[in-house]
Parts: structure tokens; sequence; C-alpha cells
């Protein structure tokens, strides 16, 4: 039986920041006002790589183990399943690097650190998630074609071996989930955990019946219990990778919110997208009703209200007040 790529839904909690820094610089026109949020705090960033790195260990030594045995017992589903869960260590590799690109600094060259290069790696993530989907199918049609006899005991031995690996591993992340990359490692361990379920069950209905068709019948189901959320993450990572507003994020709304500020008239030049995988950015033109500056509260009430309700962690506006029709925004009305 096959194990498959785990779902991963983006999240927009953040690490390494506070809702209450805000910042106001000027230059050429502008006021920046940068606020960070987070909903769980990552206590310590070598803990969690350390959780990275052993839970990788594990799972790789389990591979060894599980093709190991699919070789001396001549059980091809159990080697199919150890290549399998090979690319589930690999997924854990490229999890881990996105984690420890979001921890980045700013240089000169690259002002956001290689923050983005998180979402390139949550897109390929998707992408071998759609792949091994495919690989699955193609095993089980081959199973329904040439039905072969199955070691259903090692089978089941190995399998809840990978149920107690793969939930073991997922323990090590279950209180650090700020950062998308690891709540992407514990979602994939925690679907891996329950398939593993799924195929000790396949083994104990082919030891009781002799019918090996359950194990590709189980490996389709599999199939179609995550289709959905495959498909889901691929287009929620390509938005983010493009640079399209986060699918968490009503651009509407928030336009609305920023316009029902008091001292606000009109907004344009609105533009939401995502830094890296756990950091959301905007920025905005926004017209004053006076002709004169709202002052830093206004700013940091704004922020403040954007990193609450949207988890919009980085935000920069710039602020209008009308005062010289010559000097009106050049980008007013085409954004």
């Amino acid at each position: 039986m096959l194990k498959l790529l785990k779902d991963k839904k983006y999240d927009h909690s953040h690490d390494g920041h506070g809702c209450s820094h805000d910042h106001k610089h000027d230059h050429h026109g502008h006021d920046h006002g940068h606020g960070h949020h987070h909903h769980v705090e990552i206590k310590s960033e070598s803990d969690i790589s350390k959780a990275f790195i052993f839970g990788g260990l594990l799972n790789f030594i389990f591979v060894i183990f599980e093709l190991t045995v699919g070789i001396i017992t001549g059980s091809v589903s159990l080697v199919a399943d150890a290549v399998h869960n090979f690319s589930d260590v690999v997924t854990l590799l490229l999890s881990w690097v996105g984690f420890r690109l979001n921890q980045s600094k700013p240089s000169g060259q690259y002002t956001y650190g290689f923050k983005k290069m998180s979402l390139v790696i949550t897109f390929f993530n998707s992408i071998t998630l759609i792949l091994s989907l495919f690989y699955i199918l193609y095993e089980a049609y081959e199973r329904f074609v040439n039905p072969q006899p199955i070691a259903e005991n090692q089978m089941i031995l190995v399998a809840g071996l990978g149920i107690a690996v793969n939930f073991f591993s997922a323990y090590l992340f279950r209180k650090n989930q700020s950062d998308v990359n690891v709540k992407g490692a514990y979602l994939h361990l925690m679907m891996d955990a329950f398939i593993s379920l799924g195929v000790v069950v396949a083994g104990v209905g082919i030891k009781f019946t002799g019918w090996t068709i359950i194990d590709p019948i189980v490996a389709c189901l599999i199939v179609v219990f995550i289709t959905k959320g495959a498909v889901s993450l691929l287009r929620e990572s390509f938005v983010l990778l493009v640079g399209g507003v986060p699918l968490a994020i009503d651009s509407q709304k928030v336009r609305k919110e920023i316009l029902s500020c008091p001292e606000v008239s009109e907004i344009h030049d609105l533009h939401i997208w995502s830094i890296s995988s756990s950091e959301v950015a905007l920025t905005a033109h926004i017209k004053m009703k006076e002709q004169k500056h709202p002052g830093d509260l206004f700013l940091k009430n704004l922020n403040q209200m954007l990193c609450t309700k949207f988890d919009i962690s980085h935000v920069t506006i710039q602020i209008e007040i009308g005062d010289s029709a010559d000097a009106s925004c050049a980008l007013d009305n085409k954004c």
C-alpha cells in the first residue's frame, strides 16, 4: 500500500514579530508603518531545526527498514511504500529549508532576505504531492490488472511501526506551527500516520479474506481522500508564488476597513501579497479628508487593525492630503 504526502494548509500567522512595533520613515513622501504579529510563539529556532532533523532521520531509518523487509519478503507493496516514504523524507528536508529561509535576514541586495524562496519550496512540494497521487493510482492499476500475493503479516507489522514513527515525529512539531513549513511538516506526518493505519486495516482484511484486491482499493480511496487538499495546496501555493492576494484574505474587505477610518477619504494603488510562507505585505495610497497629516497614532492604529483582522504584518502607506491640484497622485484611478 502506498502512503501519501499530506495536505498542507497555508497559514497567515507570523513568527518573530510583534504588532506593537510600528515605525514611521519619511522617504519620498511615504509614511511606512510596519506591524508584525504572531499567534503562536516559536520559543527556539534551534529546537525546531532539531525536530526537523530528528524527524527526517527517524523516517529515513524507517524507509531503510521497510525497503529491506519488502525485498526479503518479496512484497512489492512494501517496496513501493518505501520508495514513496523516501519522498516524505525529502519533503521534510524541504520544509526545514523553507523554515530556515523564513528566518533569513535582509541585506542590501535582498531586502526581504530569502523568504520568498519558502514559497517556491511550498509550490514544489505541492507538485510532488500531485505526482505522488498519480504514482499511487498507477501502482493500484497494476495490482488490479496483475494481482500478486501479499505478505500480509509483514505488511501489518511494518505499517503498524509506520504509525508509531509518524505520530512520534508529528509530536515534535505539535506546539510550534506559526510557520507554514512547520505546520506543513506536522500535518504531513499526521496524514501519513492515518494512511499507515489504512494499510494496517487493508492487511488485516487480506489476512482474513485472502482478497488481495483490498490493497489497490484502499490505495484508490486514499487518493480520493487526499485529492481535494492536494489541488487546493497547488492552487494556493501558485497564487502566493506569483504575488496574488492570499486566498484567506478578501482584498475588498481590507479596502472597506481602511475606508471606514473617519480620517480617510479615498484609497487607491492597494496591493496585497506574500513576502514568505508566513508573512503578508500591503501597500496603499490613502487620501485624507483634511489637508494635514493624520499623525503617527493614525498609522499605528491602522497597522494594528490590519494585523489583528487580516494578519497583514508588513504595511506601507503613502499619505496624500490633497493640498495641491498639481501634485495629484499619478497612480490615482489606475490601480
